[in-house]
């Protein structure tokens, strides 16, 4: 796996703060480069920069224009886990409003975010029993049901 050693090489605390907002991005099999953005605080050039660093160290891959992910679930993993708790709930508070602002449709991943986020209850109950019914219509039964008590959690 190109990249491999250089992965192993890393710690979580000596990878750039600016590459550890995407970490929270759990369900996704790709980010969205303008909501990681907006996640991440930075200025585009700073984002941009640690996108491209990721990319040639192999942490990171681009399988489409303006798209990223992580090139194996261990790499996100020990990012997400080498954050504090307070840190992760409110990059997911954050990863929450930025999915809001530019893909309002993800109710799957507004409730992720706002359940892990623990900020807004209501906001994320909304959003569960959104994303349990959308589970209901393509018949993913254990979804449903796994959102429906989170929505009354």
């Amino acid at each position: 796996m190109p990249g491999a050693a250089t992965a192993r090489a890393w710690s979580p605390s000596s990878i750039p703060s600016i590459t550890r907002p995407p970490a929270v991005f759990a369900n996704a099999a790709t980010s969205a480069a303008d909501v990681l953005g907006d996640v991440a605080g930075a200025e585009e050039h700073v984002l941009l920069d640690a996108i491209e660093a990721g990319l040639l160290t192999g942490l990171v891959t681009e399988p489409g224009p303006g798209r990223i992910r992580f090139a194996h679930v261990l790499v996100r993993d020990s990012l997400y886990h080498g954050l504090s708790r307070l840190r992760r709930s409110r990059l997911h508070a954050r990863a929450g409003e930025a999915i809001e602002r530019h893909s309002p449709g993800q109710v799957a991943a507004l409730a992720y975010h706002f359940a892990e986020a623990g900020t807004d209850p209501i906001k994320a109950a909304r959003h569960c029993r959104l994303a349990a019914g959308q589970a209901e219509q393509r018949f993913a039964y254990h979804e449903a049901a796994r959102l429906w008590e989170q929505a009354i959690a």
